[in-house]
């Protein structure tokens, strides 16, 4: 999931989105990753900045996969029309048993 902005005084009052907010462009790059328990997989999402005012946005880990992953920076600072990257690392710990597909939502 991607959160925008983390700066507080882009964002108008907590809870309301700021009138004609343009979303950026969230590219994941790919769709499904094999991970074992005491593993590691690394999946890559690329941000663009669409806006016309910098921004930073936030990467976040929703779901099932929250207990054993984190987006590395977390935080991703861009100018208007710049783009940039966070890494998704999954490690899910050793005697784990935890099987199945998990969806990777994105925007």
């Amino acid at each position: 999931m991607l959160e925008a902005p983390v700066n507080p005084a882009a964002s108008g009052p907590p809870g309301e989105p700021q009138a004609g907010r343009v979303r950026p462009s969230v590219v994941v790059e790919c769709g499904r990753l094999a991970v074992s328990p005491g593993g590691e997989a690394r999946m890559s999402v690329r941000i663009t900045n669409l806006s016309r005012v910098v921004d930073t946005y936030r990467v976040t880990i929703v779901g099932d996969s929250l207990a054993f992953a984190a987006a590395e920076p977390a935080d991703v600072a861009l100018f208007p029309g710049a783009d940039g990257e966070s890494t998704i690392v999954f490690r899910p710990p050793a005697g784990t048993r935890f099987a199945g597909l998990v969806p990777v939502p994105a925007g």
